[in-house]
Order: structure tokens, then C-alpha cells, then sequence
């Protein structure tokens, strides 16, 4: 019985693998019978640096925020090429259409000696401004924006038709006629099919058929207005128009036309097929913005309804 209670009275601790004799005195157990708790050495735990370094490898990179789709779905760009001519078609044949009409009318207001004996000539281009205007912030408004833009028609062929005693030369048929014909050539240009292969834009196998972008197809017109510009000058001579005033006429219409390409572009990328008629009145509408302030600059500094030019 007592080497029973011998056995049982020895208790083994296993602290850090040593196998302590409880009936031995040891200088835990003194610490502890004098009243000072027992100094437990801590094991260090791992490094927790390798692991969280292994989760940020493991963990991907958030992401990117996803491109803008271009074209984007819906607009004219995002449809096939048949769609698209034919949205040309309409925008640019309805403002090759409005150029030739005031051109023609103010040649006839012209022939016909037509004067203004109840307002001055300059309301006239004040009035276009006047209308524009308008037409920018109501072009979405059916049928006013008819009726704005029929009366900005007229407005410019009788500006056109009488304005000759008020140039010495034949400025401001210049400038109709060759954006007549820069912006017919554009027109026809940009709605045939493109035969080459852009560098800027190559062709993919299997992508669909592309028309004529705006700017090769500007390129193109303005290389016939050019020339026709030349043919005119060298035909007419400095009567028609001096050298200065041919030269201004040309960059004139060159400006205009480039804005006509440039806002056919964006139009395409951001109206959708049925805008058509709200894409050619925001191309005058756009324009006339930027090329007001130097017409009207112009007209201020080089003439005036009593004195000629």
C-alpha cells in the first residue's frame, strides 16, 4: 500500500521535454510554496511573414476597369455598312442639298437686282446669327426647328444675293461655292466603301466591311475644291476676285468643311441611325458657333451698308 502511494504520489510535468520528480523539490515548486507564480518561457510562434508574403503572390491583382466600348451599341458606328451609308447619305445630302439651294437663290436674288430698301444689309448676317442661335437650343423641338431652319436658308441667300455692293470682289460667292463643292465631294466620298488598307485602322480577317473615313474623305474634296478654286481665279481673273480675297475664300471654306467632317464623325459615333435630321442641324448649329465671332469681325472691319468694300 505504501509503495502504491509512492508510486502514485510522484506526478511527471513535461515542460519544454524535461520530466520533473514530483516528490523532488525543484525551484518552480519552491517558487510556487513561497507565494512567486512559476516563470513559464513562451515558445515563439512562426514568423507569420512568409505566409502573408505567399497569400499576397497567391492573391491576383484587382481587375482593370473595363475600356469603353467602341462603337458603342446603338449608334450609327455599331451598325452594318449598308445602315451607315445610308445615314450619311441622308445627313450629308441634306446639307449639300441646303448649300446648292442658297447658292442658287442668291445668284437669282442677284440677277433679279433685288435691294434691301427697309433694313441694312449687315441685319441680315445678324439675323442668320439670331436664327442659329435659336436653332441650337430648339433643334429638338418638332416642327420649330422647320421653320428655323427654312428661315436660316433664306437668311443666307439673301445675304448671298445682295451682297455685292458691299465687297470689292466676289468673296462671298467664293466661299459658298467651293464649300459646295468640298462638301459634295466629302458627301459622296464618305459614303463608298474603303478599298485599302489603313495603316492607322488595318483590317482584321474576318472584320466587315468599312466605308471611307471623314478625313481621307475631306482630303480628297478639298484636293478638287482646289482646283476648281484655280480654274475659277485663272478663268475670271482678278475682276471676279484679287489674289487676297481668293486666298482668304479658300481657307474660308476649307475651315468650314473641316468642321462639317470633324462633327460628321462624332455625330456617327454617338447618334443613333434615326438622328439624322438632328445630326445636320447640329453641324450648323456647331459650326456657326465657332466661325461667327470672325465673320462678324470681318464684316465690322471691311464693310458696311453705305460704302463698298
Amino acid at each position: 500500500m505504501a509503495a502504491e502511494q509512492k508510486d502514485t504520489s510522484q506526478i511527471v510535468l513535461s515542460v519544454r521535454g524535461k520530466v520533473l520528480d514530483g516528490g523532488e523539490p525543484t525551484a518552480s515548486k519552491a517558487r510556487h510554496k513561497k507565494g512567486v507564480m512559476p516563470t513559464v518561457e513562451a515558445t515563439p510562434l512562426p514568423s507569420t511573414a512568409p505566409v502573408a508574403e505567399s497569400m499576397s503572390h497567391d492573391a491576383e491583382a484587382p481587375p482593370a476597369p473595363p475600356a469603353a466600348a467602341y462603337p458603342l451599341p446603338g449608334t450609327v458606328d455599331a451598325m452594318p455598312m449598308a445602315i451607315q451609308r445610308a445615314f450619311r447619305a441622308k445627313m450629308l445630302g441634306l446639307l449639300c442639298l441646303q448649300l446648292v439651294f442658297m447658292l442658287l437663290l442668291g445668284m437669282a436674288v442677284d440677277l433679279a437686282g433685288v435691294t434691301l430698301p427697309f433694313f441694312p444689309w449687315s441685319s441680315l448676317f445678324w439675323g442668320m446669327v439670331l436664327l442659329n442661335a435659336s436653332l441650337a437650343v430648339l433643334k429638338g423641338s418638332y416642327p420649330l426647328n422647320y421653320a428655323l431652319l427654312a428661315l436660316f436658308t433664306l437668311a443666307s441667300a439673301l445675304w448671298i444675293g445682295t451682297g455685292n455692293p458691299h465687297f470689292r470682289s466676289h468673296t462671298h460667292y467664293m466661299v459658298f461655292g467651293l464649300s459646295t463643292v468640298l462638301t459634295c465631294t466629302l458627301s459622296v466620298n464618305a459614303c463608298r466603301e474603303n478599298t485599302y488598307d489603313d495603316p492607322r485602322n488595318p483590317t482584321q480577317p474576318g472584320d466587315p466591311p468599312k466605308l471611307r473615313a471623314f478625313g481621307d474623305s475631306y482630303f480628297l474634296g478639298w484636293c478638287l475644291m482646289l482646283v476648281v478654286a484655280i480654274a475659277v481665279q485663272a478663268t475670271l481673273g482678278t475682276e471676279w476676285s484679287t489674289w487676297p480675297h481668293w486666298v482668304q475664300s479658300v481657307l474660308f471654306a476649307s475651315c468650314l468643311c473641316g468642321w462639317f467632317a470633324y462633327d460628321a464623325k462624332q455625330i456617327c459615333r454617338l447618334k443613333t441611325p434615326d438622328d439624322y435630321m438632328e445630326g445636320f442641324l447640329s453641324m450648323w448649329a456647331d459650326c456657326f458657333k465657332m466661325f461667327a465671332a470672325c465673320a462678324a469681325l470681318c464684316c465690322v472691319c471691311h464693310g458696311n451698308s453705305d460704302a463698298a468694300v
